[in-house]
């Protein structure tokens, strides 16, 4: 059965008690990883930054979710994440990239690569369009690769 958002404190119990580094606790997780709407609950225990989420727990969601993106993403006929979970995906990860935590937004940055690497521009032009995430980072390497000092060079080397 497809994972929602009543199942979302059972993930997060599983998240927190695999920070423990519970045997049983990440196999029960790699369970839950198999079903659908896994990715989706992930997401929204990553954009709850209250109180009462964990930073930790937060970290290890975006690391479950780039795994299972790296995982499952592309489709394939026993396993894969459907393609309306993908579209809310999409949208959702274009919403976390204003993450504030240092360690999930790189995480979320990764994610967003990969999304947009199987995607971009057949599935996913119109929304990263809107977002102007192209342009600016054609901007910013354009402007850093017209670095001429050797200690800049050595930078990118």
């Amino acid at each position: 059965p497809p994972l929602g958002a009543e199942d979302l404190n059972s993930i997060y119990s599983h998240l927190s008690s695999a920070l423990s580094h519970t045997a049983a606790r990440k196999k029960a997780l790699e369970e839950l990883a198999r079903r659908v709407g896994f990715c989706s609950c992930l997401s929204e225990i990553i954009a709850k930054r209250s109180a009462d989420v964990q930073h930790e727990v937060r970290w290890l969601a975006t690391v479950y979710f780039k795994n299972s993106i790296t995982r499952h993403w592309r489709a394939r006929p026993d396993i894969g994440i459907a393609s309306e979970e993908k579209v809310h995906l999409r949208a959702k990860v274009l919403e976390l990239v204003r993450e504030d935590s240092h360690q999930v937004a790189i995480q979320i940055a990764i994610i967003l690569a990969k999304i947009a690497r199987l995607d971009y521009p057949k599935d996913w032009a119109d929304e990263l369009a809107t977002q102007r995430v192209y342009l600016c980072l054609h901007h910013v390497l354009k402007e850093l690769s017209t670095k001429r000092l050797l200690a800049d060079q050595k930078n990118f080397a």
